[in-house]
């Protein structure tokens, strides 16, 4: 993956398609678990990100679970 957020998602196929079966009992594509996985990854991102940010204004060095609500909670999840 290089500084862009472009290349294979870290986020295994594996772990997607299993996460996808074990909810609905259908079966992934390997294209799809990758699509999957990389959008996951992206939202992962964006949310760590909220979170680092949170913890610096308070003037943290650990990231807490309320940095992490404070982003599903900005974004309406």
């Amino acid at each position: 993956m290089d500084g862009n957020g472009e290349g294979a998602a870290r986020i295994s196929k594996a772990a997607i398609k299993e996460l996808v079966h074990d909810g609905s009992g259908i079966i992934l594509n390997d294209r799809a678990a990758e699509k999957l996985a990389t959008i996951l990854e992206e939202r992962a991102r964006d949310m760590a990100a909220h979170a680092v940010a949170n913890a610096r204004r308070r003037n943290r060095t650990t990231i807490l679970e309320e940095d992490v609500e404070d982003y599903t909670m900005k974004r309406g999840d």
